[in-house]
């Protein structure tokens, strides 16, 4: 059986086509009667019709497609992320076309497969990764594209809790607590900028209270080697808490401190990032600095979407974040002084 049309929705409604299609596409509601428009939903329904996306965008000249560019999907709360922008887009009839990459080289496979669709514009978390912006401005010259959770190169505005605001957020938190041995992770880390004035506030040196890992900070099997050693060689450095950078390293390390003789957070603290789900699941429950993830992309979206109605640039949007409480971390005794 073939597919339902317009022009039969509009004969078993007893109506014409072009009021059948400013109900149906949602384009003149103002000029069908509420009992017309109540009819022509009741015959689209019934026969079944779906509107032909591809033949609408083509006699209106305007697409409605927005590409989505993420490294992944499951990873800590890309999954609430994801839902936010689809929320917006679902409510303004505009469609996502999903893409997702792991390495430099699929990011380069993703831009070049996107490229030949048309597409309205996009969105994109880059990892924290620059270069990757600039091959989006190489592929995508002139369209619109919005940066989510992620720091821009300035080229495009970007929505995101700043990485040294989530740093300082985390690290005053622990500190408070009186923690003045904690474990940060170096690699590919720009959340510190916020560390001389900590400093001050809190009157610490962050020579002695930082202390550096150079595991990858994903590697939760070279992060217990690297802490296992630390305890061995130099155990008065040994760290009183430790900041992840998500939430999904820091419950699998807290999961796997039985097997290392280690108690959360009796012998170390764990402080994770961004909120997610996943710090219910673990025992203890998982402390963590809690990002907006939905309206990330929620506003992502809504910043793309009025970018390609008006044709002008947003401007960044710069969000704030909060402690999760969790028994993750231990409040410590106030530190004696010298």
């Amino acid at each position: 059986m073939r597919p339902a049309t317009l022009k039969d929705v509009a004969a078993l409604a007893k109506v014409g086509i072009s009021t059948a299609s400013y109900v149906l596409n949602e384009t003149g509601l103002h000029k069908v009667s509420p009992e017309t428009q109540e009819r022509i939903r009741k015959a689209a329904a019934e026969l079944r019709y779906r509107p032909n996306s591809v033949a609408r965008e083509l006699k209106s000249g305007q697409c409605r497609l927005i590409a989505l560019l993420l490294p992944g999907v499951n990873y800590s709360f890309m999954p609430e992320l994801l839902q936010g922008i689809e929320e917006v887009l679902c409510d303004n009839h505009y469609n996502a076309l999903l893409s997702t990459y792991r390495t430099d080289e699929e990011f380069h496979a993703s831009c070049r497969l996107l490229s030949q669709q048309r597409i309205a514009g996009g969105i994109c978390n880059p990892g924290g990764i620059m270069q990757r912006q600039e091959e989006l401005e190489s592929y995508f010259p002139d369209m619109p594209w919005v940066i989510c959770s992620s720091m821009s190169n300035g080229h495009y505005p970007a929505v995101w809790v700043p990485a040294g605001e989530v740093g300082r957020i985390g690290l005053e938190y622990l500190l408070q607590k009186n923690h003045r041995r904690i474990a940060c992770f170096i690699q590919g880390n720009n959340r510190w900028n916020e560390l001389a004035a900590l400093e001050k506030k809190y009157c610490f040196d962050a020579n002695e209270t930082i202390i550096w890992l150079q595991s990858n900070p994903y590697d939760i099997k070279h992060i217990w080697e690297e802490l296992s050693y630390i305890k061995k060689t130099t155990p008065e450095k040994f760290p009183t808490a430790i900041f992840f950078n998500g939430d999904l390293e820091a419950a699998e390390f807290t999961s796997q401190a039985p097997q290392h003789n280690m108690r959360i957070p009796q012998d170390i603290s764990v402080m994770g990032v961004n909120g997610s789900a996943l710090c219910n699941l673990v025992s203890p429950q998982l402390c963590s600095v809690n990002q907006p993830r939905i309206e990330q992309g929620r506003l992502a979206a809504m910043q793309l979407l009025n970018w390609i109605k008006t044709n002008q640039r947003p401007e960044t949007l710069d969000l704030t974040a909060n402690i999760l409480e969790g028994s993750s971390v231990l409040p410590l005794p106030c530190p004696t002084e010298n």
